[in-house]
Parts: structure tokens; sequence; C-alpha cells
């Protein structure tokens, strides 16, 4: 399924679940929700995701209901992608002082798309500091030597697949990157409010938040209410091996994270263009392959066939 199916498919499913809402319990939507409805109320989704988006509403709005009071004195809210401080896609307040804050997937299990650029950011490292000084001048390094061997403008990709011509080099700027964003993470052992910044970023906050994934016949919903902090963590950079892999030079890397709560976060290699850019289109997907003892709680209900 290619990125944009997937972006398609969760805000239509956002869309789906707010106008379920809206109609059935009566809550007030905020303008920006209100232009999200329309625009995502178009998007074509394929019949069958459509039936299962449906079919799973009924159970999704019930929970919900139990954890928050829903009527026209409800407040709800779809959050941008750009400039979200939270992982929420869905965010419900009202007169209460209660509050639900919902990440929405549809069949992903991705937990965050930040990119390698910033950090520096996520951390919370000041400007001035020699540590984001140096990554930054090593990630400005890595990519002069990646634009020598793939100018920016070149089609490096095609029907998705990496042109061997281009493979190699991909794959050795992968690693580097990865090599300069673990070693920014064993940094953050001698910090603990550097490290806390950075698995708030990737996990989320915590406080009132859920995440919700239609996969398959199943609604899976997360519970990082009481999401544990840890202590520190451990980082390393794997490939795996695939059975399919018929290209001579690996390109896909993984730089796993482990945290001491027993948490593993699997960030994999991924690209969001086909061609080069001045920013090279490095975009890794963070996945949770483990959530250890960090306090997720975890629901799952079948749909009715």
């Amino acid at each position: 399924m290619s990125n944009s199916t997937e972006n398609d498919n969760g805000r239509y499913y956002e869309y789906l679940i707010t106008e379920f809402l809206h109609k059935n319990y009566g809550v007030s939507l905020t303008q920006r929700s209100k232009e999200n409805q329309l625009r995502d109320s178009k998007k074509k989704i394929d019949l069958r995701t459509k039936e299962k988006m449906i079919k799973s509403l009924g159970k999704i709005s019930k929970w919900i209901s139990c954890k928050i009071k829903l009527d026209k004195e409800t407040l709800l809210d779809r959050k941008p992608d750009l400039g979200n401080k939270t992982h929420s896609d869905i965010s419900l307040s009202n007169k209460y002082y209660e509050n639900l804050n919902l990440s929405i997937k549809h069949n992903s299990t991705s937990i965050f798309h930040g990119r390698f650029s910033n950090i520096c950011e996520w951390i919370g490292l000041e400007k001035d500091s020699e540590s984001y000084n140096n990554y930054k001048k090593n990630i400005e390094k890595h990519n002069y030597q990646l634009h020598l061997k793939i100018p920016v403008g070149t089609k490096f990709t095609k029907d998705g697949k990496f042109l061997n011509s281009y493979a190699k080099d991909w794959s050795n700027y992968v690693y580097c990157i990865f090599n300069e964003m673990r070693k920014m993470f064993l940094i953050l052992n001698s910090n603990e409010k550097y490290l806390l910044n950075i698995y708030k970023k990737i996990i989320g906050t915590g406080k009132n938040e859920y995440r919700i994934l239609l996969k398959g016949n199943s609604i899976i919903i997360e519970n990082l209410d009481k999401i544990n902090m840890p202590k520190n963590l451990e980082a390393r950079i794997i490939q795996k091996e695939r059975a399919n892999f018929k290209m001579k030079f690996k390109h896909v890397w993984y730089l796993v994270i482990e945290f001491n709560n027993g948490l593993k976060i699997e960030a994999r290699s991924k690209h969001d263009s086909s061609k080069m850019s001045k920013t090279p289109p490095l975009k890794p997907d963070w996945q949770v392959v483990d959530w250890g003892k960090s306090g997720m709680i975890k629901e799952n209900f079948k749909l009715q066939k």
C-alpha cells in the first residue's frame, strides 16, 4: 500500500469517527474540524476498507463515551499534522474538564514519522551546544557526499524500487545518518531531561492519550495514560534478512532503540520521494516492536462478521 493510500485511509477513518460522534452524540466541531471534514469526505476509499471502517464505528464510539461525556457541549478538534505537539489526531474536551486525545490508525502500526534532521530539536538541545553543532555539521557532510553520487534532481527509484546504480550509495548514506542518530541517542543516558524529551516525542506524553488501530477484523486500543518513563536506553543499527530480497545491495536499515522499561522501537529507513532533494528524502518509520513493562494497556475488540 502506498503512503498516499495509507494517509487517505487514515484521514477518512478520522472523518467517519468525527461524523459519527457529531451526528449520534451531538458533539460540536471546531472550525478546523469542519474544514477537515469537508476535505476528507471526498476521498476515494476502497469499498471493502470503507465497510470495515463503518462497521467499527459503533464499538469505538461506545468506548469513547465511557471515557468522556459526549454532548453538544463537548468540543471535538481534529489536530493538524504540522505543529501538533502531541500524537493525537482527534481531541475531545468538555465543560467537566474531561479531555481525551486519540491517535487514529488504519492498518498502520507506525507511531512516529520524525525526520532525522530534527533530532536536536526533539531532544531540546541548545543551538550553541557542542553536541548540536557537531550533529548538524556531520549531517551536512553526509548530505554533501551523497549528492556527489546522487545529484539533486536525480530519480533514484523506479516503481518504488531503488535503481541498482544508486542502491549502494543510498545504503551507505542511511547507515551514516543512522549512526549519527545512534550516537545522539546514547548521549541521552547522561541527561534525564533530554532522555524524557525524546521519549515523549516518539511515544507521546501519555496523559489521556490512546491509540485506536483498525487492523483486519480487530479494533486495537492502546492506553498510554499510565506510560512509565525510562532511565536509560541502548541503541544499535541492524539489517534484516528478507527472503524475497533480490537486489545486490541491501539498502534498508533499522535504528533499534531499547529503553530500560522494556520498550523497544525500530526506526526503519524509508524514502518519501523518488527524486533526490537538497535535504535527502530519508523519512524513518518508527514502530514499537515490544512495549515491555512500559505500562501500556491494550484492549482488543473483534468486529462482527
